[in-house]
């Protein structure tokens, strides 16, 4: 199963939180988790939108 098919892990990272009797540490390691996902979704992006100009490109209309 490659990573599109796989079932989406964001619920578990994305979800609003209960933030009552989280320690120093458990808001360290969400927001870590939180900035990961933020660096993969940049990513992501970024890859997409590097396809999109050369697939532009090709279907142009001739000048």
């Amino acid at each position: 199963m490659n990573e599109e098919e796989m079932p989406l892990k964001r619920d578990a990272v994305l979800a609003p939180r209960h933030y009552d009797g989280w320690s120093v540490g458990d808001f360290a390691a969400h927001l870590e988790a939180l900035r990961v996902e933020i660096a993969r979704a940049e990513a992501a992006r970024a890859a997409k939108q590097a396809s999109l100009s050369p697939a532009a490109a090709f279907f142009r209309p001739p000048a």
